[in-house]
């Protein structure tokens, strides 16, 4: 698919102060728009946000902050246990990683805010 599509079919614009960020669309109840059946519909080509959750870095803050995603997230405290460089790698990669620029005009024609 091309970016045109994709952006005007699954994206929005998030303002965070002055700075707009791309940011998939969520259904009625804030799902992913890509959450199907209790499971993600493009699973093998999630972006890397999604990849690399839950570990996030205030995921990541205290041992309550990690408990505290029991209830909503099926993989934690089971499944794959991940090394910490495992986990340090995908929080630079995420650092690293270009943001798409949503103020950028030829970006915004394509998502709504």
């Amino acid at each position: 698919m091309d970016m045109r599509s994709f952006l005007t079919s699954y994206c929005r614009v998030v303002r965070l102060s002055a700075i707009g960020r791309i940011s998939l669309k969520e259904k009625d109840n804030y799902d992913c728009i890509f959450w199907r059946d209790g499971g993600c519909s493009v699973y093998p080509h999630r972006p890397l946000q999604c990849r690399s959750y839950p570990f996030w870095s205030p995921n990541l803050a205290s041992r309550s902050a990690w408990d505290s995603l029991d209830p909503t997230c099926p993989g934690v405290n089971q499944g794959d246990l991940h090394s910490r460089t495992e986990i340090d790698d995908w929080l630079k990669t995420r650092l690293e990683e270009p943001f798409i620029d949503a103020d950028d005009p030829i970006i915004r024609e394509f998502i709504e805010e």
